[in-house]
């Protein structure tokens, strides 16, 4: 059954789309560089581990106000489903707000854990790492949620996650050779195909950037011959295994309202912040943004064909760099200038998000004008 059909008359027609319980909410899932912040807090050869709901949908009820949009009458018997359904608009949603309270409650102990909609993944030095994979059972036990024994990862030094394989002793993220093969097939396929829709084109292109996460380097190419659905696709690619956690390069950079401070090997520049730039970010995070760009200009000729990291304590920053996209206006020219400065120059940028108290050299020259 098609809860989106017909258009405009359908079961999610009925829903709200960006509003959960009467409030603002949108779906963010985490991606696989979570679990990357969580191995680099614990260090290399940290234990790494995996847990799963069973058949999390239907242990989860639907909001109140949506059961008369679930109900269907049969032998003058109305009968209506109030688990979360597979493609009922807000069921990720709820799963993923209710899978949340749940991990608020275990990280109270200390843990170190995120989920992805009813996949618990998290990250414990050694001598915590069972203790924690058997406490997280015991909170789904005493909140009457039933687990997939069967697709359990106990804490090992590797594990699948997400679709890709993470080794903490020798700190890389690795593709399945099984999801390559099937990328491969689809690549192959494309290049006879002259049409795509717009749904079978945004589904291959999150295929292809689910490996671009972690692999390395990438030639992609297309040329729009419509400004909808008519794609001649040429593509080709090929991934390598590297080492995601110590890349060539570090950089470091802060911002207060007046000035940024950028920091790489043993180099360091501050700079004041013109006026248009002040004008135009109203915000901190936004000046944040703009001296991670200043960064990638200054060093821009040292950065070719080199895969690095910036590290930022603005969480927001580090968040619209990561997923590629924003609402604010100026945040989004900075982002189309560092992917035109990649481009151009063939590197591959990381964003890590560090405490402030962390930041120490970046904030050398900030936090007297703070």
């Amino acid at each position: 059954m098609d809860l989106s059909f017909p258009p405009d008359r359908s079961v999610n027609s009925g829903i709200p789309l960006n509003t959960y319980l009467d409030s603002p909410f949108k779906l963010r899932l985490p991606r696989i560089h979570r679990l990357c912040e969580l191995i680099l807090s614990k260090g290399r050869g940290c234990l790494v581990y995996k847990k799963d709901l069973q058949h999390a949908y239907r242990q989860i009820p639907i909001d109140p106000r949506d059961y008369h949009l679930l109900g269907f009458n049969f032998d003058n018997q109305f009968y209506f489903d109030t688990p979360c359904s597979f493609g009922l608009r807000t069921s990720a949603k709820i799963c993923q707000r209710t899978t949340k309270a749940v991990i608020y409650i275990f990280t109270q102990s200390g843990f170190s854990v995120d989920v992805y909609l009813d996949d618990f993944y998290g990250a414990e030095v050694p001598a915590l790492a069972n203790t924690a994979f058997a406490t997280l059972q015991t909170l789904f036990d005493l909140l009457g949620l039933a687990s997939s024994p069967e697709k359990d990862s106990p804490p090992a030094v590797e594990m699948v996650c997400l679709g890709i394989l993470v080794d903490t002793k020798d700190l890389t993220l690795r593709v399945l050779d099984s999801r390559l093969r099937e990328l491969s097939d689809e690549l192959q396929l494309s290049l006879s195909c002259e049409h795509f829709t717009i749904k079978e084109f945004l589904l291959f292109m999150r295929a292809v950037f689910s490996c671009r996460t972690c692999s390395m380097p990438w030639e992609f190419s297309f040329t729009c011959k419509t400004s909808t659905s008519n794609f001649r696709n040429a593509a080709r690619f090929s991934v390598v295994e590297h080492e995601w956690l110590f890349a060539n390069l570090r950089f470091s950079t802060d911002a207060c309202m007046v000035r940024g401070r950028v920091t790489c090997l043993d180099k360091s520049i501050t700079f004041a912040f013109p006026n248009f730039v002040l004008s135009a970010a109203t915000h901190i995070s936004a000046l944040e943004l703009f001296t991670i760009i200043v960064a990638v200009k200054i060093w821009a000729p040292i950065l070719q064909h080199q895969q690095f990291i910036i590290s930022c304590d603005n969480e927001a920053a580090v968040t619209i760099i990561n997923a590629g996209s924003t609402r604010d206006s100026f945040m989004q020219s900075c982002l189309r200038e560092l992917w035109f400065l990649s481009a151009i120059n063939d590197f591959d940028i990381r964003e890590w998000h560090i405490p402030g108290e962390h930041n120490s050299l970046a904030d050398a020259c900030i936090e007297p004008l703070g």
